[in-house]
């Protein structure tokens, strides 16, 4: 006897492909069945795990005893912390649970990405689930990505800017299973897929441990899923919290590895520092890469206490400590939106180690370029970029849709650290206006892509503290 499982069967993410059974006893387990018209290609430094539960029993258990037993495996019980305790404990960082009362635009948006809409609503009723099964985002290994949906349909989005950690606090702060099993399905895809996992070879140490970032923008994700241009560069390498917290919640120790990898190869040359930068202050501003990378290595000292992480970690602070000044004949042009990703992780690197007077004043530094961006008439958030020239003139350019969010977290983290009401205030701009126009300017209040999804799921650290000014 030979069956197949269902469709619906093979969605699931643990399920093996195909069963069979002859009449001496012999079962098959086909995780990679050869009934399949196609290939398999495991390529190099890729992984694929499975989950299996083998339940033997005899022939008078009845069906439904069975079914009881694979659904404990499927969907196992859960102890469930509700919303104010993951918030009070910050294990996850700052979090402010559902509040739709404080914040109705935003909790509709981020509701809206797992499918659940406003009373009423007539719009268009698109979200992270819909466009999986829409877009056909299964099989063994794209499940637990999301579609770049926005561009190329079939590029693979590889849970950028630790999506599917953001995930987790999405659950965390709502309740929401959806979003849980969205976070598990993804950070498993994360540590199997997205890693190259790779022995170590002196030659190509940059290799081991090195991510997969997004498809490059329009560039079919068919063509070579989950590889493309956007390699193993500094700009693009996160992905360590997601399975690192998969890995504290449910002991996987498959996650765990993938996450340490990735920790390993932030410490690689082209990645970070490999000396001690001189004492002194800089020009430069931190920008995306930089962010990527010390949030790597934040996550190995975290899941290791190893002093070489948490070393480098202070040698690429160092690297970038920006005192605000710009040189005379060398202003200083860049880009805001990915100042905030460098600012989030300063700021991280401060609350873990407050004693470290010069990532403070940076972060400060940062933060002051950040609060200047904001337009100052209130009508259009942050800018894109900005120019630095001497003597403080500040010139900006564009907006900056969803980013505002996350720089609304970047100045609350300041007024926080500071109490200057400054940053608050210039957070109360940036902050509605990067939830009313995530998508562009103008745009639905709802999901529409993976791109302001992903951002606008950032705010936490905002509304935790507008929340507790209101107390």
């Amino acid at each position: 006897m030979t069956s197949v499982l269902s469709q619906d069967q093979i969605h699931t993410p643990f399920a093996p492909k195909a069963l069979s059974a002859d009449p001496t006893g012999l079962l098959e387990v086909g995780l990679f069945p050869g009934r399949y018209a196609g290939d398999f290609p495991l390529r190099p430094g890729e992984h694929k795990t499975h989950r299996m539960l083998f339940d033997f029993h005899g022939p008078a258990r009845p069906a439904e005893t069975g079914a009881e037993v694979a659904r404990g495996f499927s969907a196992p019980v859960l102890l469930e912390p509700s919303p104010e305790w993951w918030a009070e404990t910050k294990v996850l960082g700052v979090l402010h649970p559902y509040d739709p009362e404080t914040f109705p635009a935003y909790e509709v948006r981020n509701l809206s990405a797992v499918g659940v809409f406003p009373e009423g609503f007539e719009g268009e009723r698109r979200s992270l689930l819909s466009q999986i099964e829409a877009l056909d985002f299964y099989g063994w290994m794209d499940y637990g990505d999301v579609a770049i949906d926005f561009e190329s349909e079939t590029g693979q989005w590889n849970l950028k800017y630790d999506f599917d950690f953001c995930m987790l606090r999405q659950y965390a702060r709502t309740g929401r299973r959806e979003w849980l099993d969205l976070f598990r399905a993804a950070a498993a895809h994360a540590s199997d897929i997205d890693v190259f996992h790779a022995p170590h070879y002196p030659e190509l140490h940059f290799l081991k441990g090195g991510n997969w970032a997004h498809s490059l923008h329009d560039e079919p994700g068919h063509q070579n899923p989950h590889r493309n241009y956007n390699h193993f560069t500094r700009d693009l390498s996160f992905a360590a919290r997601g399975p690192a917290a998969l890995y504290y919640l449910t002991g996987d120790w498959k996650a765990y590895d993938a996450a340490l990898e990735r920790a390993e190869n932030a410490l690689a040359r082209y990645m970070s520092p490999q000396e001690e930068p001189p004492q002194r202050e800089s020009y430069e501003v931190g920008m995306r890469g930089h962010a990527c990378t010390l949030q790597r290595l934040l996550e190995g000292y975290l899941l290791t206490g190893e002093e070489r992480y948490r070393e480098r970690a202070r040698w690429c602070v160092r690297e970038r400590a920006f005192d605000g000044r710009v040189e005379p004949g060398r202003p200083l042009e860049f880009s805001l939106w990915s100042m905030a990703f460098y600012a989030m992780a300063l700021g991280r690197y401060c609350d873990l180690f407050p004693e470290d007077e010069l990532a403070r004043r940076s972060f400060l530094a940062h933060a002051d370029v950040l609060a200047k961006s904001v337009d100052p008439a209130g009508k259009a958030g942050a800018a894109y970029t900005v120019t630095l020239y001497p003597g403080g003139r500040f010139e900006r350019q564009g907006t900056c849709s969803h980013y505002n969010i996350m720089i609304a977290d970047a100045l609350a983290l300041a007024y926080r650290m500071t109490g200057e009401a400054g940053y608050l205030e210039a957070a109360k701009q940036a902050f509605p206006y990067g939830v009313t126009n995530a998508c562009w300017v103008g745009g639905p209040p709802t999901y529409y892509h993976v791109h302001s999804a992903a951002g606008s799921t950032f705010g936490n650290v905002y509304m935790a503290t507008v929340a507790a000014e209101k107390r």
